[in-house]
């Protein structure tokens, strides 16, 4: 996947609303246990990949190849939570909507990303769906 951090980077910044940063962050392959044990506390979970502002770096799981159309599409949407840093859209302590404006912002520019390449989207538009909800319970 690094070959081509600077190409996902730079689809990211297309797909968005944000400039090129000056830097790229740091991306690294990690197995899945240490996203379950990272993201979900230990307990079984879907998850592939986060951004880690502290250490600016994307981690993701090491079964996403950079072939895979899909598993580019989920370092765009982590890349969309680097330029978010990057360009101070994040406040500290955000509440749970301001959160989920961000996510919906991550999850609109990896559709994006997936219609560019004719790869359906149907996974992420639920997601896009059910974040409206995630404040109200």
């Amino acid at each position: 996947m690094q070959e081509i951090i600077g190409t996902l980077l730079l689809m990211a910044v297309n797909f968005s609303q944000y400039d090129m940063p000056e830097q790229q962050p740091l991306i690294e392959a990690v197995n899945h246990q240490q996203l379950i044990d990272t993201l979900c506390e230990g307990k079984e979970c879907n998850a592939l990949a986060y951004y880690d502002d502290k250490k600016n770096t994307i981690f993701y799981d090491d079964k996403l190849t950079k072939d895979s159309m899909i598993a580019q599409g989920y370092i765009v949407h982590e890349m969309v939570h680097f330029l978010q840093y990057q360009h101070d859209a994040v406040i500290e302590e955000p509440n749970c909507k301001q959160r989920m404006l961000l996510e919906r912002e991550a999850y609109q520019v990896q559709q994006r990303f997936l219609r560019s390449n004719h790869i359906m989207t149907y996974d992420v538009d639920m997601a896009i769906r059910l974040l409206s909800g995630v404040c109200n319970r």
